[in-house]
């Protein structure tokens, strides 16, 4: 729910989908059992699978450098706050043990829309707090929080954008949050109509509406914010932070009224150090959806619509250090997903959920010329699909009932660590065989129909 917006991305349109565990399927009749085939040539290899305690659905999840696992969710109760007075909005945050059992647990009375980890596993999110009478005054905060990774004990909680919503009116407002290795922490943002964009005692005014780079020492004082730093003036941003704190930024540019996106990158000390357009979009028809880092180099998922009847197209950029594009690859149309992951070696993974199409089969995953379709589900099916480090399609695999109900199953968020370790979490509200090997391991939830969150661990070496 945030107070300003630049641009809207359009989210993903389901035209048809998918099911299970796969095979190089080039007929549409397959087998759960040809569906197993990605995992099972010994790429991955199943490690276990659990019921997150005390959420019923997942916003976001990190992984630290010892394997623990952090979770956000945004939730409600009929209560009533002055902006809806029959709910109130919190979030909560949890951390998991490299077991997957519960740390620790805190809640937030706010919307978070983010969190990132330092190098010690310490949790930084932010969120938008609205002020009591927001009702009639329609001001909010956006405030930082940090957690301590052993206890979640609350560190540090700094205001670092705020202003009122409504046309025409003074603003500031997040985009996105990163952290460097000393714990500093970075954000890029948008203003509106002149704000002030130093959330310290300082003053940085701005005119008209713009991004901005804001960098907070890790005691929370601002070490630097510009306005316009970002070249072209970027929207509805992304970033990666290095742990050296070289930062790059990747978002929506306009340029003779056509958008695109625009990647740039900035040295540690704020100063600019490169920029690489990407395709052109249509005006108002796509956007950046996903930004990740591997330690090598940046992968960009770009959506594009060319006919919203029709498809959803999706491209990955990879792109070095020096901002040279290395390889640009179309990935399967027509199917939603919700989350990128990037291991060590350069292979990308995604997660989403399909339904069948109107021919009950389920979609098309291979964007080449050859056919890779899994079982057709009764409701919606949740997948894992892969793309090697050259941007090549390897294969995807389908997480199907093993009951006859029409089910309800969406991958969420899906994670490789630095020792190239996958973990894939969503909902689910049926016995699923979350096992994509050869194997079996099946989870039921507590009440069936009922959704609940999941979390599967699979790694590259055998146990």
């Amino acid at each position: 729910m945030k107070r300003i917006l630049f641009f809207c991305l359009i989210g993903l349109v389901v035209i048809n989908s998918s099911c299970k565990k796969n095979g190089v399927a080039k007929s549409p009749a397959q087998t759960l059992t040809a569906n197993k085939s990605l995992f099972a040539t010994g790429n991955q290899f199943f490690k276990w699978a659990k019921i997150v305690p005390s959420l019923t659905d997942i916003l976001d999840m990190q992984i630290d450098g010892d394997g623990n696992i952090y979770y956000l969710n945004q939730g409600s109760n009929n209560v009533g706050t002055p902006e809806f007075p029959n709910t109130v909005y919190y979030s909560t945050i949890l951390k998991l043990d490299t077991a997957g059992s519960l740390v620790w647990q805190k809640t937030l009375p706010e919307i978070v829309y983010k969190m990132v980890l330092d190098v010690k596993g310490n949790v930084y999110c932010y969120g938008t707090e609205l002020a009591d009478d927001y009702n009639t005054s329609f001001k909010y905060s956006e405030v930082l929080h940090k957690f301590d990774t052993d206890t979640g004990t609350e560190s540090l909680t700094k205001v670092v954008a705020s202003g009122v919503s409504g046309f025409g009116k003074t603003a500031t407002d997040i985009d996105d949050i990163g952290v460097d290795g000393n714990g500093n922490i970075f954000f890029v943002g948008a203003y509106l109509n002149g704000a002030d964009i130093d959330p310290g005692p300082g003053v940085c005014l701005t005119t008209g509406n713009g991004a901005f780079y804001l960098k907070l020492n890790a005691d929370g004082s601002t070490a630097f914010v510009t306005p316009n730093t970002l070249k072209t003036g970027l929207k509805s941003a992304k970033l990666c932070v290095g742990l050296d704190g070289s930062v790059a930024f990747a978002g929506l540019a306009e340029i003779n009224g056509t958008t695109h996106v625009e990647a740039e990158a900035y040295k540690s000390n704020g100063v600019f150090a490169w920029s690489k357009s990407i395709d052109l979009l249509k005006p108002n028809a796509g956007g950046l959806k996903f930004m990740n880092y591997n330690g090598k180099d940046f992968y960009l998922g770009v959506g594009y619509i060319f006919n919203i009847s029709v498809a959803y197209q999706y491209t990955i950029y990879k792109i070095d250090k020096g901002g040279n594009l290395i390889y640009q690859a179309n990935i399967a149309s027509g199917i939603p997903r919700n989350s990128m992951a990037v291991d060590p070696n350069g292979n990308v993974y995604f997660t989403g959920y399909f339904t069948k199409g109107s021919n009950n089969l389920s979609p098309d995953f291979d964007p080449r010329a050859s056919e890779y379709r899994l079982v057709p589900p009764l409701g919606s099916d949740m997948y894992i699909d892969q793309y090697d480090a050259g941007g090549n399609f390897r294969g995807a695999v389908c997480f199907h009932s093993t009951t006859s109900a029409y089910q309800n199953d969406v991958g969420k968020s899906i994670i490789a660590d630095k020792k190239g370790n996958l973990y894939f979490s969503g909902i689910f509200d049926n016995p699923i065989d979350f096992d994509p090997t050869l194997g079996v391991n099946i989870l039921t939830p507590a009440n069936i129909g009922t959704q609940q969150v999941f979390l599967v661990k699979l790694s590259q070496f055998n146990p």
